[in-house]
């Protein structure tokens, strides 16, 4: 008897065939919200990794000192920018700096009022070049280069103005990209540049085919703060 009664509980609570129109109707909407969904949520996942990437990069390239872009990228962006200046009849103009008697600064201060020294040195460059435009780069320990995407008239003014905010305690070497030059011909040149300079009696700019031009009388190196 009971047995019977099982069997008509069971029939009772069997549920109903679904409708097969509801069902693909719902199956489709699903599928449809899948669609939508999946490319939104690649774009997020891929937009996630180009930041994560261009974040890993840009810690990658710059100088943990001075906030700069350090030798590495220097090396590799001046090729890029030698590279594509060439082929689009762009002027690009190249200037070497080097601080002057940097080691007597940290052998009778200290190295932390050096490193003060190295960070006012990155900020004198950043207000002297244009944001955003030039490159600016920590290429030693008191070596330090600014790629001029312009002529040697801006390059030079450039320089100059680094060592006005540096008390005329800084030397610098300026060139500008020649027709068929090479990244290495460009440095090299800039480089004799800086060397004059430095034979001159240091302060100074000297342009490559111009006279040097003293900034002023240098004065007792001033950091500033970190």
């Amino acid at each position: 008897h009971s047995g019977c009664g099982d069997h008509l509980l069971l029939r009772a609570t069997r549920p109903e065939r679904p409708d097969m129109p509801t069902v693909r109707t719902a199956a489709g909407r699903l599928r449809e919200q899948s669609e939508t969904a999946v490319p939104e949520l690649l774009k997020q996942r891929n937009q996630q990794i180009k930041a994560d990437l261009e974040q890993s990069i840009r810690q990658a390239e710059t100088d943990s000192l001075t906030g700069l872009f350090n030798r590495g990228a220097y090396d590799r962006r001046l090729a890029e920018a030698v590279l594509r200046c060439r082929r689009q009849a762009q002027p690009l103009s190249l200037v070497l700096l080097d601080l002057d008697h940097f080691k007597e600064v940290n052998d009778t201060h200290g190295h932390q009022y050096g490193d003060q020294y190295l960070r006012r040195m990155a900020e004198a460059m950043r207000q002297a070049a244009r944001q955003d435009v030039d490159l600016l780069c920590r290429i030693g320990g008191d070596e330090f280069a600014i790629v001029v995407f312009s002529g040697v008239d801006v390059a030079e003014s450039v320089a100059g103005r680094v060592l006005q905010l540096m008390d005329g305690r800084v030397s610098a070497g300026v060139a500008a990209m020649g027709t068929d030059d090479a990244p290495e011909r460009l440095v090299t040149r800039a480089d004799g540049a800086l060397y004059t300079a430095k034979e001159a009696g240091r302060g100074q700019v000297f342009v490559e085919g111009r006279p040097a031009a003293r900034a002023g009388g240098p004065s007792s190196p001033r950091p500033v703060a970190s």
